[in-house]
């Protein structure tokens, strides 16, 4: 009766999943299609401090993450997702569907990375250039491939964006690069 409970031993191989787990690290949690965001909004809505960043990628070849039917969800959360840059179809037609736009319109931050597929630099380059084509603003792609990723990480006082004391990799071009 007198004996206090003790804790239990800490196994140090589950501590960063402990600390993503209670906010004290930063954690990404990968998508691969929309039920898998309303599977996990029951363990988002009683875990209060767990906020991952969401990295949604389709996990098949047929599957798609359709994230404009997430929208409200995933704002509610308050967190950043990292996307492919490529374009949407909307259902049963050939209406492109920019998805990056209605989740920056939702004022949801993004990060874009190259698709799985994407063998160079010059593909993914095209896909940006394909999204501001598709009504994304040059500074919403540059910044969704700069400093929200420097943010994402927790790097955006060392990197991301060009100031004064912080680390850069500079490409210069004769043009507008987008």
């Amino acid at each position: 009766d007198d004996k206090k409970p003790t804790e239990p031993k800490k196994d140090p191989k589950l501590m960063p999943l402990v600390d993503v787990l209670n906010g004290r690290q930063a954690g990404v949690m990968g998508m691969g299609a929309t039920k898998d965001v309303l599977h996990f909004s029951e363990v988002f809505a009683s875990e209060k401090a767990f906020r991952p960043t969401l990295l949604l990628v389709a996990a098949g070849l047929r599957s798609r993450v359709e994230v404009w039917r997430l929208v409200d969800e995933i704002k509610a959360l308050g967190i950043p997702v990292v996307m492919e840059a490529k374009l949407g179809v909307a259902p049963r037609s050939i209406t492109r569907r920019v998805e990056q736009r209605i989740m920056l319109d939702a004022g949801i931050p993004i990060a874009l990375v190259p698709g799985p597929t994407l063998p160079d630099g010059a593909s993914f380059r095209f896909q940006l250039l394909e999204l501001v084509r598709h009504g994304l603003r040059d500074d919403e792609v540059l910044r969704a491939v700069t400093l929200t990723p420097a943010e994402i990480l927790g790097i955006q006082d060392r990197c991301g964006s060009l100031e004064v004391g912080k680390d850069a990799d500079i490409l210069f071009f004769s043009g507008d690069p987008l």
